[in-house]
């Protein structure tokens, strides 16, 4: 019962005891025979049946100074076994109020057992716990360390050396894992703990060494390869494709699992065979399969349809497991953004944002919308993440400045940055207050690539074109000179200069590139030529051989193909695909405005095609082709009023030159709105 309580103290008493009587008895006995019988043993006799007929020294002698033996080496040795064998007693007692839940009689009693046995591992190991939970570190640590002291176990390692971790002494817990390894040196807990102390040192090697080698333990495979998978996120580490499927298949622990899927989100790598995301009954569901289900639907949003969507709402309105509900909506969320519905995407976040205000939702939504060309909506974004306790989106809302022709602000931004930011973030605050403090391009033809850039990026409304022009072909990097070039293809489109915009992007197309993304820009820019210049053959070579995850991308496709075949469907389907145009991405300019054209002008239902531009304008406020549409529907429906409250929001929107111009356009239908509403009055 001693072993198998653990009773070390009371173990060692027994130990004491049996060695002690061994000793007496066997040294004495020998004595009796050698006293006795030794003429006998020198004449090779044997004495086995004389042996119990003493001739010198009685029997009962020898059984009595045996017994004085005994008490003798029981007191050379400090009556230890006395000792021992009080705090095993006391530690017995202690197990039993402690298994009756009497806590603190329990503590008591294991501290007087300490008393008698300082060394005892049971007793402090149980004071160590209690201690634990009372959340004394201080008498926690030194109980651990007295723990391992004689007869220690892995786990008092493994407890002491967490203990020193919380306490920021990294390498007191390393020490104190290679002295456990030491003892024992088989044991997977100690080892992958080993390998979690050299992650936390950022001593990567080892760490995956001993991660590695935690792995053959059968007891902490699991454990060691979900550690392997969070090392490698962690220290932002890629792994190929094909091995993370191979482990994929292999492994089948969940919180691994979970961290699998973590890695495959960071490197946008879809894996299709880690089973299904679903949920049972949420007082018995498992955390880890909670989490599972967020990380697969960020693995896979097109997989997230309304059945899975409607039970997921079921399972958090229950409230038992209201604590992740947040994460599994953004996870949603985000898979409504995937799919396209950007308008469902940003009303669960935007409630997200509201009722999580120091949470990085804003930050999210801003991001979400500088990939869609609002930059303006991301502007506002990106400042309520920085006023709510968010500095690092600093970079990001200065760039925002900067897309909206907000250079002063965009300047005290950066100014901020390079005196604040991280190193990186101030070399780039630099190049962007070179840019946009310059006043010639060409006092910036030696200057680096990424000022070149940001001139042609953020300037081309200041210089001339072909200064600007030059500039780019300065630029040594093959992406920036890409990017560069692509910035300056659509200043050509937005002026309505088609042959330049068309000369800029075969330069484009003689680029080599190495960032991936770049291929989406490029089709972007295709698109956008192709639709503002109404080229038909251009659109039905991109619709039939281009394909892209950019949603502005997929937004022209889906346009382009129903401009280009609108003709070959029915009534229904083409009336379906200009309302998903018009409804779920709203920041899709061209989609709304094409929508709204064709209910106003083919169905000859300007009401439908003003709830269309009245959507989208709520959306993306700041808008300037939306705006515009929506001024002129509104003059069309008869709503003068809103027509003219438009009309001036979009003088502070639009450069001056481009308002003049659509001023008059919007007088000319004014005019006739007017007049129209004369003559029905008449």
């Amino acid at each position: 019962w001693f072993f198998v309580n653990g009773n070390d103290s009371m173990v060692e008493s027994v130990e004491d005891a049996v060695i002690f009587s061994q000793l007496g008895y066997s040294v004495m006995f020998f004595l009796y025979i050698i006293i006795n019988f030794y003429d006998l043993l020198k004449h090779d006799l044997n004495v086995g049946k004389v042996m119990y007929k003493p001739r010198r020294m009685p029997y009962f002698t020898s059984g009595f100074a045996a017994l004085i033996a005994i008490m003798g080496l029981f007191f050379v040795f400090n009556r230890v076994p006395y000792y021992q064998a009080m705090a095993g007693y006391y530690t017995g007692i202690a197990d039993l109020y402690l298994k009756t839940g009497d806590v603190l009689s329990a503590a008591e009693y294991y501290k007087l057992s300490g008393i008698y046995s300082k060394t005892s591992h049971r007793a402090n190991y149980a004071m160590a716990t209690l201690e634990k939970k009372s959340d004394n570190k201080v008498a926690e640590l030194d109980y651990l360390k007295r723990a391992i002291g004689k007869n220690p176990t892995e786990y008092a390692y493994a407890n002491l050396a967490a203990l020193y971790a919380d306490g920021q002494q990294q390498f007191k817990a390393l020490f104190t894992l290679q002295e456990g390894i030491k003892r024992f040196p088989r044991s997977g807990h100690l080892i992958n703990n080993l390998g979690f102390m050299y992650a936390e040192l950022n001593n990567v090697d080892s760490a995956y060494y001993w991660y590695q080698v935690a792995m053959g333990d059968r007891k902490t495979k699991d454990a060691a390869a979900a550690n392997i998978f969070a090392l490698l996120r962690a220290k932002d580490m890629s792994i190929r494709p094909d091995t993370l499927h191979t482990l994929a298949s292999e492994i089948k622990y969940l919180p691994a699992v979970n961290n699998l899927v973590t890695l495959a989100n960071e490197q946008k790598i879809k894996i299709d065979d880690r089973g299904e995301v679903k949920f049972g009954r949420p007082e018995k569901e498992k955390i880890e399969q909670i989490v599972y289900n967020y990380n697969k639907m960020l693995n896979d949003p097109l997989t997230v349809d309304s059945a899975l969507m409607d039970a997921t709402h079921v399972f958090y309105d229950s409230g038992n497991v209201s604590w992740f509900e947040d994460r599994i909506y953004f996870s949603e969320g985000m898979a409504l953004y995937a799919q396209g519905n950007v308008a469902g995407a940003f009303a669960m976040l935007n409630r997200l944002a509201a009722v999580n205000e120091r949470d990085a939702y804003n930050s999210v939504l801003g991001k979400l919308s500088m990939a869609n060309d609002a930059p303006a909506l991301a502007r506002d974004y990106f400042t309520e993440a920085f006023q709510n306790g968010h500095p690092e989106v600093a970079p990001e809302l200065a760039f925002a400045y900067m897309e909206n022709r907000q250079k002063d602000k965009g300047q005290f931004m950066w100014r901020q940055i390079a005196a604040t930011g991280q190193e990186r973030e101030q070399e780039i605050a630099n190049a962007m207050l070179t840019a946009l403090e310059a006043t010639q391009p060409e006092a910036l033809f030696d200057a680096e690539d990424l000022v070149k850039y940001a001139v042609v990026r953020y300037r081309y409304d200041d210089f001339d074109q072909a200064a600007l022009e030059q500039l780019t072909a300065l630029i040594s990097d093959s992406d920036m000179k890409l990017l560069g070039y692509l910035r300056l293809a659509e200043v050509y489109m937005d002026f309505g200069q088609k042959d330049k915009a068309m000369e800029t992007l075969a330069k484009v197309g003689q680029i080599n590139f190495t960032i991936e993304g770049l291929m989406d820009e490029i089709n972007l820019a295709q698109c956008r030529y192709a639709y503002l210049f109404s080229d038909r053959e251009m659109m039905r070579n991109i619709s039939t051989g281009m394909q892209s995850d950019d949603l502005r991308v997929r937004g022209y496709l889906k346009l382009f193909n129903i401009l280009g075949h609108g003709a070959s469907m029915g009534a229904h389907e083409k009336k379906a695909i200009f309302d998903s145009l018009a409804y779920l991405n709203p920041l899709f300019e061209p989609g709304v405005l094409e929508a709204a054209r064709y209910y106003d002008r083919e169905l000859k239902d300007p009401e439908k095609a003003y709830d269309i531009l009245l959507k989208a304008a709520d959306f993306n406020p700041y808008s300037i082709e939306i705006n515009k549409a929506y001024a002129l529907q509104c003059l069309k429906v008869g709503l003068q009023n809103y027509a003219f409250e438009t009309l001036d929001e979009l003088r502070s929107l639009m450069p001056s030159r481009l308002y003049a111009t659509f001023k008059q356009e919007f007088d000319r239908m004014a005019a006739v709105s007017e007049q129209k509403a004369l003559n029905w009055e008449e």
